[in-house]
């Protein structure tokens, strides 16, 4: 039943992408598309230089090689949780 339910999930997903339109050479929808999201702190706080910055998904940022990649979609998932961890507030 479960793999019934993501194979309904899946097909809903790529029946919208299908006949939404979307497209890789509009502009607007890529930028729509785009994960991203932006926190504030408080301004003693040591991510304050982070406040109001977008964070998004195909950024790059230095992995623990120092070697300059793509943040993922995971990525983001798990930055934005460690912020809000740290007392962030993160839309």
């Amino acid at each position: 039943m479960e793999n019934c339910k993501k194979f309904l999930y899946l097909t809903l997903v790529v029946g919208i992408f299908m006949f939404s339109g979307c497209s890789d050479d509009d502009d607007d929808a890529a930028e729509a598309a785009t994960n991203c999201f932006s926190c504030q702190f408080d301004s003693e706080s040591l991510f304050a230089d982070f406040n109001g910055v977008d964070m998004c998904e195909g950024m790059e940022m230095e992995d623990d090689e120092g070697n300059m990649v793509p943040m993922t979609a995971a990525d983001i998932t798990e930055l934005k949780a460690s912020y809000e961890l740290f007392g962030g507030t993160c839309n």
